[in-house]
């Protein structure tokens, strides 16, 4: 489900079709994925979870792999 989700969230901020990205798909990797947009992805999650923004959430969140696990960490501890 998470993979799905930072799918579509990465290809909603950077306008790249979503079945162009896969988890594998960066900051590093991923022409449109600048720096300008990684803190609006940050700033899309940190809402999707209730949370703050952190330095740890801006580095976990390099790729859409580390997106869909930091969802379902923050979503799991906002509902336990």
């Amino acid at each position: 489900m998470s993979v799905s989700k930072a799918l579509l969230l990465v290809s909603s901020v950077i306008n790249v079709p979503s079945v162009e990205l896969s988890a594998e798909s960066s900051i590093t990797n991923t022409p449109g994925w600048d720096s300008l947009s990684h803190l609006q992805i940050c700033c899309l999650v940190s809402d999707l979870c209730g949370r703050d923004m952190s330095e740890t959430l801006v580095e976990d969140c390099r790729s859409v792999y580390g997106i869909a696990h930091y969802l379902e960490l923050g979503l799991t501890n906002e509902s336990g």
